[in-house]
């Protein structure tokens, strides 16, 4: 009996630790990435020379842009469409980060992209 209670004593303290450690590091990954969403929420459109980046972004601003007049209007299915829309989109973003990360346009569209997708993901998440 007397060795269980400094085992049970020593085991409950690494527990707390390790909990609280634990907490610590979520709270520094989330100021990390506020601290990321804040640069990516100041970001404008780049001017790019690549044709279908121009493409990808103006179907991406429209898809943005239509999402929120149908989450104002309530608009449960129509939503639900262009949210398919969105995802079948990452398909052409998978093709133009090859071509576009040849350039130096690479990192404001990369921001950019991230920029509307993250107003898209919070209309999702609503």
């Amino acid at each position: 009996m007397l060795i269980v209670l400094p085992l049970f004593t020593l085991l409950a303290f690494g527990l707390n630790t390790f909990f609280n450690n634990n907490q610590a590091g979520k709270k520094e990954d989330n100021a990390q990435n506020r601290q990321a969403t804040d640069q990516v929420g100041n970001a404008n459109r780049p001017e790019l020379n690549n044709e279908k980046a121009e493409k990808y972004l103006d179907k991406l601003e429209n898809l943005c842009a239509e999402m929120t007049k149908a989450k104002e209007r309530a608009d449960e299915n129509r939503f639900k469409l262009l949210e398919t829309q969105f995802l079948d989109l990452g398909t052409e973003l998978a093709i133009i980060i090859p071509e576009m990360a040849k350039t130096e346009q690479y990192p404001s569209f990369i921001q950019y992209n991230a920029y509307v997708s993250n107003k898209i993901h919070k209309m999702r998440m609503n």
